[in-house]
């Protein structure tokens, strides 16, 4: 999370330090600027920006009332929910400490709605209550002044986040289990010895089994993309050609790790199931369904070893965000590193093996 912060701003101080002593949230920048701190956001240096009244766009807008701002990075429905929740709470139970973030709303319509207000320590949270509940003759009530946007995904549909990243996952099966299968294939029935008795090089037999794969392989990731936007409204508010260069580099990867199964199985039954042994971990430490950041951190170290993961994190940052410079840099950099190892030892193996 990041902070916009005065010298002598005492409470954004303390929302810092109850943040950080919460456990839930690292600080990881702390800004004068507003304009400095949102930028690290879009670059996915921080994943929340909080910025005070004093510093708010509502504020500087001239609107009537200032509010502060709760703005949140949503390529990640589940920890922007997570972040929106946990940090609202630790605002709120400051926030009668501090009148500028508050102000009367009404008072309460009925007892048992003030009941259930008590159980919530007092405090609303914006935007999650109507005025329904208030009533003219009864006790006065405030809430936080607090302007949540999350940015990228506004309605948090889950569809912005599961399509990227169940792309990745169909494309990444696909090439790996089947390239395993059609190499230990020819070794079963005797043809890739016919092979190697012509003047066909290793290298080349290698081409002739990757090529098609990485082709297909391609052709599927644009047509579930296409699939995507016409029936799930998906934006896609990067550049295709940047996505396709990240996707190619991904294929290389993969058709890498399915070269090197195929090295190590007798039989296309070996290579099947290698392949899934390979595929099954990979599936659950990309970040699909659960966060990196919440796992263990030797888990999070093999995470990074990961290329579904690093692929998963490009296709939402291209396709969601519009292509942050610092995250595609960084995860295609890494996917660079792991195709050209996995590629090269696959390749290794192959001629050792024939």
């Amino acid at each position: 999370i990041g902070l916009v912060q005065k010298p002598n701003d005492v409470f954004t101080q303390e929302i810092s330090m109850h943040a950080k002593a919460s456990g839930w949230f690292h600080i990881e920048d702390v800004s004068l600027s507003a304009d400095k701190a949102y930028k690290n956001l879009t670059d996915g240096k921080i994943e929340a920006l909080f910025i005070p009244t004093s510093q708010g766009l509502t504020y500087s807008n001239g609107r009537e009332t200032p509010k502060a701002q709760l703005l949140l990075d949503a390529t990640d429905i589940l920890r922007a929910r997570g972040a929106e929740r946990y940090l609202l709470s630790v605002i709120s139970s400051m926030t009668t400490q501090n009148q500028a973030l508050t102000q009367p709303i009404g008072r309460f319509k009925s007892d048992s709605f003030k009941e259930k207000l008590s159980k919530r320590g007092g405090l609303l949270e914006v935007g999650r209550t109507s005025e329904r509940d208030f009533d003219a003759e009864n006790v006065l009530l405030k809430r936080p002044l607090i302007d949540v946007k999350t940015l990228y995904n506004p309605s948090l549909t889950s569809a912005f986040q599961m399509i990227p990243g169940v792309l990745c996952m169909i494309v990444c099966i696909f090439t790996i289990v089947l390239t395993s299968m059609s190499i230990t294939k020819e070794r079963e029935r005797g043809t890739l010895e016919m092979l190697l008795v012509s003047p066909i090089k290793p290298f080349e037999i290698i081409a002739g089994k990757s090529i098609p794969y990485f082709l297909i392989g391609i052709t599927n990731i644009s047509i579930i993309i296409i699939v995507g936007m016409i029936i799930f409204n998906i934006p896609f508010r990067g550049s295709f050609l940047i996505y396709l260069l990240g996707a190619s580099i991904f294929l290389v990867a993969t058709l890498g790790v399915g070269i090197l199964i195929s090295t190590l199985a007798k039989s296309q039954q070996q290579a099947m199931m290698g392949s899934f042994i390979f595929l099954f971990p990979a599936m659950l430490l990309s970040g699909i369904m659960t966060p990196i950041c919440n796992m263990p951190e030797f888990l999070q170290i093999l995470a990074n070893l990961n290329p579904l993961m690093h692929f998963v994190s490009l296709s939402r940052n291209i396709i969601i965000k519009g292509g942050s410079v610092l995250v595609f840099y960084k995860h295609f950099l890494i996917l660079f590193l792991l195709a050209t190892v996995l590629f090269s030892v696959a390749t290794y193996r192959f001629r050792k093996t024939l």
